[in-house]
């Protein structure tokens, strides 16, 4: 293989990798809702205390300014896929027409838990915006006029606010400081995003009047958005000065991961009725498949491999459903191959791995079967690709190497704290560069130098893991574990991670540690049900041999 096709072949699997998360990203708005927005004020005292003393990180610097607080908000979030109310609290100036909005950062770093928006309403209606959300701008209500200085403090947003005010042809309302006129602004602001969604194609109401379900358009215009929020926010990270976060800043940051990554609904509820969407975008995914596979070989090879590939994945997907798995989803991913994803539903280790299994397994024996047919009642030509396809691509499935089911399955069975992963990543990743220089396949060798390239990742968080295992003291609490993890990566060694990352890490290292229990008879269980899966190879190669 020549450095120019590797490259190549690098550059495909870079670009199909970002292919896929586009998809995941609009999967994820496609199997939720939108909800219809609802605000009430609330008392103080009566919020959780860790929300109550994040949304207070602003006080001194609020008071110090001469604003005053007037009410404290609870409001639903937008998405399904947050169960838990938002609380925000709002601000009048004592001496200009400013209100302040003080919410809770849906990505929080060491001194910035709190993002902090001016608004002054002008007699036309409009309404001058000015945070220091960097992101705010991405999208926005008609009539507001937004500006966002990502991370300015306080007393630089309101000289900036006030600049915006004076230039401006319109007098600003001098009611803003009017706690019942406040209250019924927020409340129509909040629910003019629902109609926003719907004016821009992005949700269409369904029989529940409270639940709008997301379009095609919508899940895809949200995924880009949600993917250069991501990236803004960690350029802004980098080039804000760099400064020692103090001890009680790191604490407070571990309760709004914390907070982040309890928010996220284990079923986030849907909008009622059907929707083609989701089916849209596999039809999609299959057909660009097989326009790659036939473009490279020929449109029998595509069919052949994709029939195998959909037949594999067909087995996941039932046995999903009959364990409970909830949004079942089959993605085809062009010279990849596909994913079978769901929400889990609190399986055990024992029907997981059955789960993994049900890929590779059932294709193994349908091309046993389809041997025994050519064994006894005489070759037909036609039937010899389907096997080789059946057996290459379930064997290959079946190898105790990661991302393979046969090397997640392996993996399932390991304790979270253990460094078999990072061992396992090694060995996968040498395994896959070996497989592909014996068959050619420059796909395999860039698999390959990818998961030689997480080997260092995954160290990382095997220390991660080891760290949280000598923390923890109730791995039953789901609660426990997720504020467990937080504060650990608020340690020196996790404190310069981003707050995207450390969130995303939370959610799956707090899973490995209270979602998967491996009893002690599980891995021998384990062991045999993984064993008793090669009996369709041996037999398979027996009758090949004797054709």
């Amino acid at each position: 293989m020549n450095a120019s096709k590797f490259i190549i072949w690098g550059l495909l699997v870079i670009l199909l990798l970002r292919a896929i998360q586009y998809v995941l990203l609009a999967r994820t708005y496609l199997t939720c809702a939108a909800r219809r927005l609802s605000v009430q004020a609330v008392d103080l005292e009566s919020i959780d205390p860790d929300d109550r003393e994040i949304l207070g990180t602003a006080d001194e610097q609020l008071k110090a300014a001469g604003y005053k607080p007037l009410f404290t908000i609870k409001a639903a979030a937008l998405l399904t896929l947050y169960e838990r109310p938002e609380y925000f609290r709002v601000y009048a100036s004592e001496k200009q027409p400013i209100r302040v909005e003080v919410r809770r950062r849906m990505v929080p770093e060491a001194g910035a838990l709190v993002t902090l928006q001016l608004e002054t309403p002008l007699e036309n209606g409009r309404v001058l915006v000015t945070t220091n959300f960097g992101l705010a701008e991405l999208i926005t209500l008609p009539g507001s006029v937004v500006e966002a200085i990502p991370n300015a403090e306080l007393v630089d947003l309101e000289k900036r606010h006030m600049e915006r005010v004076a230039a401006s042809d319109v007098r600003p309302v001098r009611t803003v400081s009017d706690p019942t006129a406040v209250m019924s602004e927020v409340t129509a602001t909040h629910q003019a995003v629902n109609q926003l969604f719907r004016d821009k194609g992005y949700t269409a109401p369904t029989a529940d009047p409270d639940l709008d379900r997301f379009t095609l358009r919508g899940a895809f215009g949200l995924a880009h958005a949600s993917l250069r929020m991501v990236a803004r926010s960690q350029r802004t990270a980098a080039s804000a000065p760099t400064a020692t976060p103090t001890a009680d800043q790191l604490r407070l940051r571990a309760a709004a991961d914390a907070r982040a990554v309890l928010g996220v609904a284990q079923h986030p509820a849907r909008a009622p009725g059907s929707s083609s969407s989701i089916w849209i975008i596999m039809g999609a995914t299959a057909a660009l498949s097989f326009a790659g596979m036939a473009y490279l070989w020929s449109a029998m090879t595509a069919s052949v491999i994709l029939v195998v590939i959909a037949f594999h994945e067909a087995g996941h997907a039932i046995a999903m459903r009959r364990f409970g798995y909830q949004d079942v989803n089959i993605f085809f991913v062009p010279l990849l191959g596909a994913l079978t994803i769901g929400r889990d539903a609190g399986t055990s280790v024992r029907n997981r791995l059955r789960v993994m299994l049900a890929g590779p397994v059932p294709g193994l024996w349908l091309a046993v079967v389809l041997l025994l047919y050519q064994t006894q009642l005489g070759h037909v030509e036609l039937l010899t690709p389907l096997i080789v396809a059946l057996f290459l691509i379930n064997v290959l499935n079946l190898l105790p190497i990661t991302p393979f089911d046969g090397g997640r399955a392996l993996e399932l069975l390991t304790r979270p704290d253990t460094s078999f992963r990072v061992v396992m990543q090694a060995v996968s990743g040498l395994a896959l560069l070996a497989l592909g220089a014996r068959f050619g396949d420059a796909v395999l060798v860039v698999l390959g130098v990818l998961w030689l390239a997480l080997v260092r990742r995954q160290f990382t968080l095997y220390k991660l893991r080891r760290a949280v295992a000598v923390a923890l003291t109730d791995r039953a609490d789901r609660q426990t574990v997720v504020h467990t993890v937080c504060r650990t990566l608020a340690s020196p060694t996790y404190a310069s991670w981003r707050g995207s990352v450390r969130i995303a890490t939370a959610r799956v290292v707090a899973q490995q540690f209270s979602d998967v229990h491996v009893a002690p008879g599980d891995r021998a269980h384990g062991a045999l049900l993984y064993a008793s899966a090669w009996i369709p190879v041996v037999i398979a190669l027996v009758l090949w041999r004797h054709r």
